[in-house]
């Protein structure tokens, strides 16, 4: 149970930091991007989807179980999926 808890940590570390990246570029990606949804993975913004759902799609496709983030182009950002998948 406590490694489980040591990767959960981890994964969410993972997230905390691909986010503060977004928010650093967010600025930038509203000229072109507003409104669309950044699939992202550590530093790297891999792709702008109309929906969320084939962002979460290919992020799958990409990375399995591992953590990526997608989250809306927009002022008010609420993280539309933050993928943890407990191994």
């Amino acid at each position: 149970m406590r490694n489980k808890r040591k990767q959960l940590k981890a994964r969410l570390s993972v997230l905390a930091r691909e986010r503060a990246f977004f928010d650093s570029k967010l600025e930038s990606l509203m000229k072109d991007h507003l409104g669309e949804f950044a699939l992202i993975k550590g530093t790297t913004i891999l792709g702008f989807y109309p929906d969320s759902r084939t962002a979460y799609r290919d992020g799958q496709r990409l990375f399995g179980i591992a953590p990526f983030l997608i989250v809306r182009v927009a002022k008010d950002i609420v993280p539309v999926i933050q993928a943890v998948a407990a191994a």
